[in-house]
């Protein structure tokens, strides 16, 4: 993708470049060879294909704030991944392993929540860019780019400290699960879930859209569903987590659920 940077009186183009060496712009009507232009740059995109479909759904909303959420996404997910490969394989192939015995509730839920996951850039590119209805400050912007971060540390320690973590809920008798106590699981017990909460609340404020809320309270709304239904499923069915729950009495947020 090639940014021409040519006189600042000119509207600014967008060109892309095919295999071959050649351009074309956005509109796909005219086509030619690149020149070696000093006023040129090259952004290239290296990371895991989950944080480079989510940087071209919504990199018109901002550049430097999709580069920003892009990079803090891509960075984020291949050090768990890169981590959970040589410390913990089994969390790995947990969490990537498609699994047979997830309650029928949570399939629902989750079609729910990945649709409403991929409606919330796009809510956020017709807002902030194309009707430009939101007029967010600077302040905000920053704001939910540190909110990002601290709930990408937060998936992170949860998942360091939880062998069991798995993304679908089913109890995991073939591994012998057991009770994490430890790290934010002596706080709270679904610590992964509020860091989630927190990264779905911030990303429309990075972006700079106030309507991307809209699809983002919706994203907790099943969070808290999710955690509730889980919560009751684990009292009844894993060994030792009744007597767990009545130690660390919040399941989300300390003194509050």
């Amino acid at each position: 993708m090639i940014f021409d940077d040519g006189d600042a009186d000119k509207p600014r183009q967008t060109q892309f470049v095919n295999r071959k060496g050649l351009c074309h712009d956005s509109g796909g009507k005219q086509e030619h060879r690149l020149s070696k232009g000093k006023n040129r740059r090259t952004i290239r995109f290296r990371g895991d294909p989950a944080a480079c479909c989510f940087f071209c759904t919504c990199w018109h909303v901002s550049l430097a704030a999709s580069l920003g959420l892009y990079h803090i996404l891509s960075v984020g997910m291949r050090r768990l991944f890169f981590w959970a490969k040589r410390k913990d394989s089994a969390l790995l192939k947990e969490r990537i392993s498609r699994q047979k015995d997830v309650k029928p509730w949570d399939r629902k839920i989750i079609a729910v929540y990945t649709f409403f996951l991929a409606a919330l850039p796009v809510v956020a590119g017709l807002d902030a860019a194309r009707f430009r209805r939101s007029k967010l400050t600077l302040g905000v912007n920053l704001v939910g780019f540190a909110g990002f971060g601290l709930a990408m540390l937060g998936i992170f320690w949860a998942a360091k400290e939880n062998t069991y973590l798995s993304s679908v809920v089913r109890i995991q008798s073939d591994r012998g699960q057991s009770v994490c106590t430890t790290g934010p699981y002596a706080c709270i017990r679904h610590p992964m879930y509020a860091a989630i909460i927190l990264l779905v609340i911030c990303l429309p404020l990075a972006l700079g859209s106030l309507y991307a809320l809209v699809p983002a309270v919706i994203i907790v709304g099943l969070i808290i569903l999710r955690t509730s239904l889980e919560d009751k499923t684990l009292q009844r069915e894993l060994a030792g987590y009744t007597e767990y729950a009545k130690t660390v009495r919040f399941r989300l947020l300390p003194g509050m659920w």
